[in-house]
């Protein structure tokens, strides 16, 4: 099972400044919800490429927090929409989510 967080990871390449980590986590936290959004938009309209393109922008944003499960899912996702393959998107949308979820959950406790 992939790590959900490499808190390190993520501060090395912020350059141990966790001032600026929290500032991260805060815009991840505030963001996020529209880009599910819009992802699940795409989803539901059937629309490959938007798909594909929202997958990548939150799997690029993923991987910049070393949110490693989110990143790995959020991957396959944008895979599958390249593939046109709707029956893996349908299950990879909602392993997204629930890796959204957790990765929002394990912030809020850093942050806390």
């Amino acid at each position: 099972m992939t790590k959900v967080w490499d808190k390190n990871a993520c501060l090395k390449r912020l350059r141990d400044s966790e001032v600026f980590l929290r500032q991260l986590i805060i815009m991840f936290i505030e963001d996020m919800p529209e880009h599910m959004k819009n992802l699940t938009l795409a989803i539901n309209d059937k629309n490959f490429s938007q798909i594909d393109f929202h997958a990548h922008l939150i799997k690029g944003i993923a991987g910049n927090l070393s949110a490693l499960q989110l990143q790995q899912q959020v991957n396959l996702l944008e895979l599958a929409a390249k593939a046109e393959n709707k029956k893996e998107i349908k299950i990879l949308h909602k392993l997204v989510i629930d890796s959204q979820e957790i990765i929002v959950d394990e912030f809020t406790q850093y942050l806390k």
